[in-house]
Formats: structure tokens, sequence, C-alpha cells
């Protein structure tokens, strides 16, 4: 069911204000929605009248078709957004660089992308796109200027055509990878010095200029570089003894010589080299920050803030943890990272007991830098362990916000984990506090403290930048502090508050006696051999649609045309038996985002992003999803919490006739058919839906089926025909 998952792959801004990121849920797109995020791939390659007059006309077609429909698979991600504060900011910017030639300018247009993968890129089309951690991890505006102009420079050079172009002319060998990492690597020297110009022209900082290679060298790191405090888990409730985090010292691994062979873009020292010339007589001049220091903070904070979420659904738990403590720096108390953080135990919570445990944690040949000692407390920690500090995080969140429909679900989510976990023992819980148990023994440096940073290891203004702290100082030690003896389990004290409350205890037997009783009826059903009175339909009274994964395929070639127009058959499909049926649709399909515009993206990214949590986690999962705020409000706007994703593939191959008599001569009782299917061409159409139900966070029902038919109109209203008289 996961990998079917995997084929498919109250807004709290003010387009003119500022994200409050108390109330921070995700970045959402704003204004007018583009033509690039409305309109079907087919159509974008019919309407690009840009001939590029280096390549043959097929070429040319053949080359429109790659772009066009690369740049869409990331537009209907569910990832990508526009008029976001990260990508106006990015404009504005693009401005300041651009302010001698309005019509380059005129030409691009910029969108983010949420991802943790610290990238930007330009397409022929004039998009220009940012990630989120990329934006994360810059220390001042002539950082991302810079690569900004770097991206601009690629495509006013027209590096994407041009590369298309130098592959159809050598042929695929590996002697033609070489020269064309080196041709690449070209590419990439020619972009980076002409974006210097760019940059000094604008007034940004040569310095800064230079010191951005430091962000490509450390941005596999979280955004900032700071000592991890021992006594952050410490509450008045909850204390961890210092010996508990390591002392060992992970350092950096800084090598900008590293071999670039077999890579399309020279390392960092080549590229270094080749800017220095062209910033020699310059360094000193120029600033930092052109534009405002505070526009710039605010715009990498919303950054830094999605990345937190971006972590959660991408089950990278223990950098999350990491991320979160760094923002509880500038932010305490703030609710989006409270819940955040919720989430992220319930993740640990669930990977623990369902033996997924390595997916979620950090090996040791990966860990580097300061938040190497939470990963490795955290990798360390067992069940018991895991569970008192989930526990623990959602109590003292409810006690703060009790009101919050989001944490009790989370908090019902953690019993029905623990509940479905198999023999499960509180007894071993004190219900005294580790500061009464170890009382006598406390030490004087291992006094419990009530505030969660550490404010000996880190200065509240910290005046150095992550990458000043990785070439200035290293990676730092643990300072020495006196064990406490016989603490080893510390955790059992943790949650001494519900372990002494009666109630909780009775509350947990009710969660239990559930998970008994679901899994008996699971063994009941597995003796059936599956076969249960089904009466209840699967599709409901009303159902969302979010838009199909279409592809179509054409002897082995992707047929950008027919996918479009198979895709707009299979909605017509699901529209026209809903009408017949009765059950009222919410269609969240491409063709509806003109009329919908951007509200309607917005909901459907909302929608793909819960599937894309959803597929990363096992099965049997208790789930609720990062973005709960905005899926309640869809689930009150639509009346419904059932939402289908549709997934069909489609393929024809003319198979040879000769290689067919051939194989029937060898063969001679299959010489007919092989004869028969030598002049024949072989079809085959795969069609799968799944209906989610986003208020009980699971699959209530799977349809897949595989055919040798093209696909048409009635195969096709057959199939949804069959999924909308289901029963479950």
């Amino acid at each position: 069911m996961k990998k079917i998952c995997f084929l498919f792959a109250f807004s709290v801004f003010i387009t003119t204000g500022q994200i409050d990121l108390n109330k921070f849920t995700t970045l959402q797109s704003s204004g007018k929605i583009p033509s690039d995020f409305s309109a079907l791939t087919h159509e974008k390659v019919a309407g690009d009248n840009q001939r590029n007059t280096n390549l043959t006309e097929k070429s040319d077609e053949e080359f429109k078709q790659n772009i066009h429909y690369s740049i869409d698979q990331i537009i209907h991600s569910g990832q990508c957004v526009y008029g976001d504060p990260i990508s106006v900011y990015v404009d504005k910017i693009a401005q300041r660089l651009l302010k001698d030639d309005k019509e380059l300018y005129s030409k691009l247009r910029f969108y983010t992308l949420k991802s943790n993968v610290s990238n930007a890129f330009s397409t022929h089309q004039g998009i220009i796109v940012f990630t989120t951690g990329l934006i994360s991890q810059f220390a001042n505006e002539t950082q991302l200027a810079y690569v900004l102009a770097h991206e601009i420079v690629h495509y006013r050079e027209e590096h994407v055509v041009q590369t298309f172009e130098w592959k159809l002319q050598h042929e695929y060998n590996r002697e033609n990878i070489g020269q064309f990492n080196n041709y690449s690597k070209e590419k990439e020297f020619e972009a980076d010095s002409k974006a210097v110009d760019m940059c000094l022209k604008a007034g940004y900082s040569a310095t800064e200029i230079y010191n951005s290679f430091d962000v490509l060298m450390f941005c596999h790191l979280p955004f900032d570089e700071i000592k991890f405090p021992s006594d952050y888990y410490n509450t008045p409730l909850f204390f961890v003894p210092e010996k508990e985090f390591t002392t060992e010292v992970f350092p950096i691994k800084i090598d900008e010589a590293y071999d670039d062979a077999n890579s399309t873009h020279p390392n960092v020292e080549k590229r270094k080299e080749t800017i220095r010339p062209h910033l020699e007589n310059q360094f000193g001049t120029g600033n930092a920050f052109v534009g405002s220091t505070d526009e710039f903070t605010t715009i990498r904070n919303y950054a830094r803030f999605e990345s937190v979420r971006t972590s959660i659904i991408d089950l990278e738990l223990s950098k999350a943890l990491y991320q979160l403590f760094l923002l509880e720096k500038e932010f305490p108390d703030n609710y989006a990272l409270t819940r955040w953080k919720a989430h992220t135990w319930l993740g640990l919570l669930n990977a623990k007991l369902n033996g997924h445990w390595t997916d979620v944690t950090v090996p040791k040949q990966k860990l580097e830098g300061e938040s190497a000692v939470l990963y490795q407390y955290i990798k360390k920690l067992d069940k018991y362990a895991v569970s008192s500090h989930a526990l623990r995080t959602i109590t003292d969140a409810l006690s703060v916000y009790p009101d919050s429909e989001e944490l009790k679900k989370i908090r019902s989510s953690m019993m029905k984990i623990i509940a479905a976990s198999g023999s499960w023992s509180w007894t071993k819980y004190s219900d005294i506090p580790f500061e009464k148990a170890f009382e006598p023994k406390v030490e004087e440096n291992d006094l419990l403290v009530s505030g969660t940073i550490d404010s000996t290891s880190t200065q509240a203004n910290e005046p150095l930048t992550k990458y000043d702290r990785i070439k200035g100082t290293g990676a730092g030690k643990s300072t020495s502090a006196t064990a406490i003896s016989d603490s080893s389990r510390y955790y059992l004290f943790g949650i001494s508050d519900l372990i002494s409350d009666p109630s909780f205890l009775n509350e947990f037997k009710g969660y239990q006696e559930e998970a008994d009783k679901l899994s008996a009826e699971r063994s009941a059903k597995k003796k059936a051999g599956g076969k249960t009175a089904k009466t209840s339909s699967v599709v409901g009274e009303r159902l969302i649609v979010v838009e199909p994964s279409t592809v179509y395929i054409t002897r082995q070639n992707y047929d950008f045309e027919k996918t479009d127009a198979y895709q707009t058959k299979l909605v017509e499909a699901i529209n026209y038996t809903a009408e017949k049926e009765g059950v009222k649709l919410f269609d969240y399909s491409t063709k509806s985002l003109n009329q919908g515009g951007t509200d309607v993206f917005n909901q459907r990214n909302t929608m793909m992003n819960y599937l894309l949590q959803y597929a990363a986690l096992p099965e049997a999962t208790h789930f609720v999803p990062v973005d709960f705020e905005l899926i309640q409000h869809i689930q009150q706007k639509c009346g419904t919490s059932r939402v289908l994703f549709s997934w069909t593939e489609y393929y024809t191959n003319a198979r040879g006739a000769v290689a067919s008599v051939i194989t029937g001569a060898i063969i001679p009782p299959l010489f007919p058919a092989m004869l028969l299917t030598g002049v024949s061409k072989y079809k085959l159409c795969e069609i799968a839906f799944i209906v989610f139900d986003m208020e009980e966070g699971n699959v209530s029902y799977v349809q897949s089926n595989k055919m040798k038919t093209s696909g048409g109109n009635l195969v096709l209203k057959s199939e949804v025909h069959n999924l909308f008289n289901a029963k479950k």
C-alpha cells in the first residue's frame, strides 16, 4: 500500500504584512495563480514559441517537452509555492541586481520549494527556484544575492539549452561523461564570475560574496552551530544527568579541495580560485546588507520554521529536535514550535515501538559538529525513555495550551501507540520525581533548572555566524560534572505526576482495551480470509478528488500530450460517475485551478503534503498530519474527510514482427500467437485508487487493477463505477 502511495506523487499570513510565527503553519501561495501552475504541460509546450536556432526542429521540440515536464513535476509536487514572502523577497533582490536591465528582469519569475536540500536552480523558461533549506543557511543578504545572480547568469547565457545541445552532439559513453562534467564545470565558472560582477555593481560586499561558498561547504549541517546544553530537558519534573550526553568531539569535515572528477560542479576551492581575481581589489567594499537587515532576518526565520516542518515530514526527527532547540533560543514559548516538538516525539515514539528506529536516527559515521551530541543521545534511548520524553513533552504542552485540538490528538495517538505495543508495564516508572528520589545525592552541578536553555553555553545575542564558529572555534567540548550515581534510568522518574494520577492509568486501560479489540477484529478477519460484512460506501456522499497522477508511455518514450489527455479523461470519468451516483465532488485537479485560483492550489498542496507524510511512515501508524489545522479547515469546507488519490499508467509497445516470428519458429506451438502479436500493438493499463480518511489518519480503501487495454473512456468509467459502488 505504501508503495502505491509513493507513486502519487486559516492561511496565517497577510500578503502585505508578516507571518505571525506563533501561528506559523506553512508557507502558502498568494496572489493570482501564474500560468506556470495552472496550464497543462502540453499547453505550455504548444505555447512555447521561442525557437532555439542551434537545434533542429525535432530536437527543439524534444527540448521544450523535457524542460516543461521537468519543472511541472516540481510545481505540482505539493512543495512549490508562489507569491509567498520568500518568493517576493527574492524577486526584490533580483530587482536590485537588474536595476539597469529591466528587460531581463521582466522575463524572470521566482518561486519557493519547501525542501531541506540546499539548492537553487533556473530553467530555460526563466523560472528561478530557491529551496527553504538554502534560504535558512544564509548569513546575510549578499550571500543570497550572489546565488541568485549565479542563477540569473545561467538563464541569460542560455546554459540549459547549450548543455542539451552538447549532449545531442556527443554519444553517451564513459569518456564523454568526463568531457560533459568538464563542459558543465566551465558553465559554472562562467556563472560564478559574471555573478560577482553583477553583485559588485549592485553594491554588495566583496568579502561576503567570497564567503558565500562557506554556505555550499556546510549546508549539510543544521542552519546554526550552537552547543547543545546538557540541562535542556531539565524541568522540576524531568531530569537528565549530564553524564548521559557524550563528551566526545565530532569534528566538522572541512575539505574544499574534494574530488570533483565525477561531478558536474567544480569543488569549492576551484570556485574560490576562479572568482578571487574579480574580487582582489574589492575586498572591504560593498555592504553585507543593501536592503533591510530585519527584513532579511524575517525571511530567513520563515525558511527556518519551514525547515522544521519539512524535517518532520521527511522523518528527519533528530534533526528536527536540534532545529527546534536553535529556534527556541530566539522564540521561546512559541506555539508552532511547541506543536512541532510534540509531532517530533510522536514520530520518535512510533518509530521506537514499531521497529523503525534506524529510519529516524542518525548513524555515527554521519555525526558532525554540535548537533551530534543530541543525535547520539536520542539514538541510545530505549522504549521507556522515548515514552517518558514523549509523554512529558505532550503533557507540558497541554498544560500551556489546554484547548489545542491538535495537541489533544497527538496525545491520544501517543497513548494508542503505547497501548498497541503489547505488554506495557507502568510499574517500571516511579511515582516520585527524580529530585526527591536522589535528593541526598544531588550535587551542586546537577541542580534542576526550570529553563530550557543553558545561559552559560551561548550568549543571548550571539555575534558570530554559523560559519565563523565552524572555522574559528571548531566543535567544542562538554564540560565535566560529577555524575549522579544510580541515575542511568533517570527517565523512569520523568512522568511521576502521571504515574501517581489514577485517572491517567484508567484512561490508558481504556486505550489498551480498544487496542485489544482491534487486534481481535483483525485476527478474526484474517481467519475469515478477509471476508467480512461490508455495508458502508467507500466514497460516501461527498468526496475530495486530488489531481490524478498519470503516465503515458509510447515505445518507451514519455508522451506528454497523451499523458495530459488521459489525465483529463480520468477526471471526466470521475465527475461523470459522481454525478450519476449522486456524490458531491470537490475537484482539486489542475484544470480546476483557473476557477478556484490560489485558495484551491494551497488546499491541494496541503493534501499532497498529507500524502507525502503518510507515505513516509510505516504501516499501522497512528497518524497526525503536521498540517493539522489546515487539514481541519479543508474538512470543514468540504464537509467530508475522504480524499481520493488516483494513479494511472498506460504503456503501448509495438513488438517487432521479425523477433516475434523468430520466437515462434523456435517454439512452433506458439507460432500463431507470436505471429499475431508481431503485427499488433501490446497495450497495458494500470489503474489504482486510494481513498484516505483524513480524520482517522489512515487509508480506508485501495482498488488496483492491471489489464491489457488502451484504457479508453469505457474502461475508465467502469473502474470508477466499481470504486463508487465499493463497500467497506
